[in-house]
């Protein structure tokens, strides 16, 4: 038999097993590629495969051992070496989309052409749900976060109540501003300990209706409507307690994958209720509530944020973007002025798109939802 012939019927078995392979794309996708090196080539001399793992099936039909690797430009991407004349070994590589080249037996042989591109005959694989193991580093950062964030809520807590002590109303407004902020940073988790969140962070009251009496409510309506701290040494004593009492708890329990996902949910449904309401934003309080807010759920998300890429694409890019839409949206300061630029309906509409997305991580993280 000639070389030519055999290398003519070399690659019409090739193309007929390409052929009979695109007829059914579920035995396509398992099914390896197999290239035959002769001693002039390859055979095929051009591959298509898809993106992702493909499994190469090299067979050595030349008379001596040959290695057969993947090029792209003068890198190796990957090999088999020592393939021995009449053998066949296997090759299984991830290949992102590009061009590459393929060596052929002898250096002086022509090189075969490898074109990998996404959406033809094999099938990609789905990306896979993520493990316990991916889920470990992400929370643990965020209980690190959450011990930094009560430590500043602690000592804001025990300045504001000196300051109100000496009736000092500047530095008590600053530390209040300071102590607010730091318990909304930790606000998506906070409300798991329910009693204590709800005399810390007592709703305030609505228009009409007697002031809160414990807590934020009580202290806002103090320092920032009354604009004074008499009356209020008794409130803030306790709130210095029950935020003792909080930073005690977090000691003893950690906040879970499914915790955190489920307290940035609410907290942003939050934020968009918030943003939603007439004069919401009219005062710089307003404003540094909602951004602070927004910053306890937007730690959360980004922290899951890489593992939402490999599972997720399009979800991550989203959230990256709707993210990006409200930082230039919302003003980065507190000055009233600036409050007046807020384009109030972009911003709903941002918040709401980033809620939907949000509300969407604990399936793609398969995490449970109940």
């Amino acid at each position: 038999m000639s070389e030519r012939f055999l290398d003519t019927l070399v690659a019409a078995v090739a193309v007929a097993a390409a052929c009979h392979t695109g007829a059914n794309a579920a035995e396509t996708a398992r099914a390896p590629v197999v290239v035959t090196v002769t001693a002039k080539g390859c055979a095929p001399n051009l591959l298509t495969v898809p993106a992702g793992t493909t499994t190469f099936q090299i067979v050595n039909s030349s008379t001596r051992a040959l290695e057969w690797e993947i090029l792209k430009g003068v890198m190796v991407v990957d090999e088999r070496e020592n393939i021995a004349p009449g053998f066949t070994q296997k090759l299984t590589t991830e290949l992102e989309a590009g061009d590459y080249e393929i060596t052929c037996g002898l250096l002086s042989n022509p090189r075969g052409k490898l074109i990998v591109a996404p959406g033809t005959t094999q099938a990609t694989a789905a990306p896979a749900t993520p493990t316990a193991a991916d889920l470990v580093g992400p929370t643990a950062e965020y209980r690190v976060y959450l011990h930094g964030e009560i430590a500043t809520l602690v000592s804001a807590g025990s300045a504001l109540a000196n300051a109100i002590r000496s009736g000092d109303l500047g530095a008590a407004t600053m530390q209040f501003a300071a102590m607010r902020a730091a318990y909304l940073h930790v606000k998506p988790v906070a409300v798991l300990f329910g009693d204590l969140d709800g005399r810390i962070d007592a709703a305030p009251p609505e228009a009409g209706s007697e002031p809160a009496s414990t807590g934020f409510g009580a202290l806002a309506h103090g320092l920032l409507v009354e604009r004074s701290t008499a009356g209020l040494a008794p409130v803030a004593s306790a709130l210095g307690a029950d935020v003792a009492r909080l930073q005690a708890q977090f000691k003893s329990v950690s906040a879970s994958p499914e915790a955190m996902v489920k307290g940035a949910a609410s907290g942003l449904a939050a934020v968009v209720a918030q943003a939603s309401n007439a004069g919401a934003l009219d005062r710089p309080a307003d404003a540094a509530d909602l951004r602070a807010r927004l910053a306890g759920v937007r730690k959360i998300v980004e922290l899951f944020q890489p593992i939402v890429a490999k599972t997720d694409k399009a979800g991550s890019e989203r959230i990256a973007a709707e993210l990006a839409e409200i930082d230039r949206l919302l003003p980065p300061t507190a000055v009233a002025i600036a409050l007046a630029t807020i384009d109030r309906p972009a911003l709903s509409g941002a918040l709401t798109a980033l809620a939907g997305d949000v509300g969407k991580l604990a399936s793609t993280l398969g995490l449970s939802q109940s």
